[in-house]
């Protein structure tokens, strides 16, 4: 054999080896579930909540399926990283409850007794939430970091439908429906960094209503038919509240008051409802390109110690 046979010989084993070492290594790592979180199927526990304490420390994820189901007492989210999500609004969580008890706590298990104990990245996800005139709330949040809430119904409850207290680091509620709830449809207190959006609030007390709060943003809302304001901000800055469509409420379009600071309402459309929007001790407030339609008060109105407001470009008609 000559000299370029054997060259010829050993480039084919050399190449042959090196195929064999390709096929056998893993074009990625393989995953690894190193967590301990783990999903949950509602339908497998006896009741909502036994499913949710199923979860490890780690979190996860609870689903419930379609269906009713029926409950007496609130259901406790008490860790951290979980998502409780259903199947849209054929998941129905029913409060039977008369006495003042919310159907949903979100709130760390040592809370009552340690108030800087909180919990981080807490979902509720496409599902319903009914209750009664004798119920407490829909939801009740408390100490919550990284709040998200989304497609979630939320009705007939017989105070808020979400009451949110002390909760901050981007709190989002988006694509909610909150209706026909004694009180308001969303109250907060003592929330920061808040996105409201894409939401539909109808015949609650005020739609949406946040105290002692900082930088809150409320866009492409819908909020109508409330037997007393649009939107209330007391003591809350900076804000900004574009491009929602509020009507028909008894009261006041928006309301911004005790030191509300730094608000921006541009670019909204308000319409039939009782008053228009009222200042009363705001600073830095810009109220422009607005719609006011239906309106027999003045469509701005500012009373105490207001200062540095400009309202220009708007249309207003009765």
């Amino acid at each position: 054999m000559n000299g370029n046979s054997h060259l010829a010989t050993l480039l084919a084993i050399c190449f042959g080896l090196l195929l064999l070492t390709w096929q056998d290594t893993p074009l990625s790592p393989a995953l690894t579930q190193r967590t301990g979180a783990t999903t949950v199927n509602a339908t497998d526990y006896s009741t909502l909540q036994a499913a949710v304490d199923a979860l490890p420390k780690s979190g996860g994820v609870v689903h419930i399926p379609p269906g009713e189901y029926e409950i007496y007492k609130p259901i406790w989210v008490t860790r951290d990283n979980v998502r409780i999500q259903g199947a849209g609004p054929s998941t129905r969580i029913i409060n039977r409850n008369q006495n003042a008890e919310h159907a949903l706590t979100l709130e760390h298990k040592e809370r009552p007794d340690e108030p800087l104990a909180r919990l981080i990245r807490v979902e509720v996800a496409n599902l319903r939430l009914s209750g009664n005139p004798k119920s407490g709330d829909g939801i009740f949040i408390e100490g919550i970091k990284e709040l998200y809430l989304e497609g979630v119904t939320v009705d007939h409850h017989g105070e808020h439908g979400i009451r949110v207290l002390d909760s901050f680091q981007n709190p989002r509620i988006i694509g909610c429906s909150v209706h026909d709830n004694g009180l308001d449809g969303l109250y907060v207190l003592s929330g920061h960094d808040l996105v409201i959006s894409g939401n539909q609030f109808q015949n609650n007390r005020d739609g949406i209503s946040a105290h002692g709060s900082t930088n809150l943003c409320l866009t492409g809302n819908s909020i109508n038919d409330h037997r007393r304001h649009g939107v209330v901000l007391e003591d809350a800055s900076p804000s900004v509240i574009t491009g929602n469509v509020i009507e028909e409420c008894e009261g006041q379009t928006v309301a911004l008051s005790k030191e509300s600071r730094r608000s921006s309402i541009t670019g909204n459309v308000f319409a039939d409802n009782g008053a228009g929007i009222t200042l009363n001790q705001s600073v830095d407030v810009v109220v422009s390109g607005n719609i006011f339609a239906g309106i027999t008060a003045p469509a701005v109105k500012s009373s105490g110690q207001c200062k540095r407001v400009v309202v220009d470009v708007n249309a207003i008609s009765e």
